[in-house]
């Protein structure tokens, strides 16, 4: 599909085991989804705590309006924290920084111009927040 529409396409692969990933390494697939993992993953979190399934279909559903959406780190945002609280004003939540959801340094660890923000807003709060990008 690639070579016959001359465009750089995301490939994406669903596999059963985390351990199956290497196996893709040589076709550069960029994004995997464990198919079996994430359903039992939810069975078992919605078990020990209830409403966490509702949680997941507000984020892989477009019902709901508060959607994951991807940023570009602001040049005057020079921590994760700085970052996250600004978000927080404006109505978005930091999830993760790259493919990074760990904060427990925040407050000291530095954010680059380059980092990927993905957080979670309103389609709204996502518009006002790219305006003049």
């Amino acid at each position: 599909m690639s070579k016959t529409h001359e465009k750089e396409i995301h490939t994406i692969v669903e596999i059963s085991e985390d351990r199956h990933i290497p196996k893709f390494k040589h076709i550069a697939v960029e994004d995997f989804i464990l198919s079996t993992d994430s359903v039992s993953f939810l069975m078992a979190k919605a078990t020990i705590h209830p409403g966490t399934t509702s949680l997941f279909r507000q984020l892989l559903s477009k019902r709901y309006g508060n959607n994951i959406h991807e940023l570009k780190a602001k040049p005057e945002w020079k921590t994760i924290k700085q970052a996250s609280e600004e978000l927080l004003q404006k109505g978005a939540i930091l999830l993760a920084v790259n493919d990074s959801m760990d904060f427990t340094d925040a407050i000291n660890r530095e954010l680059l111009e380059s980092d990927t923000l993905y957080v979670v807003c309103h389609d709204r709060v996502y518009e006002q927040l790219t305006a003049g990008e």
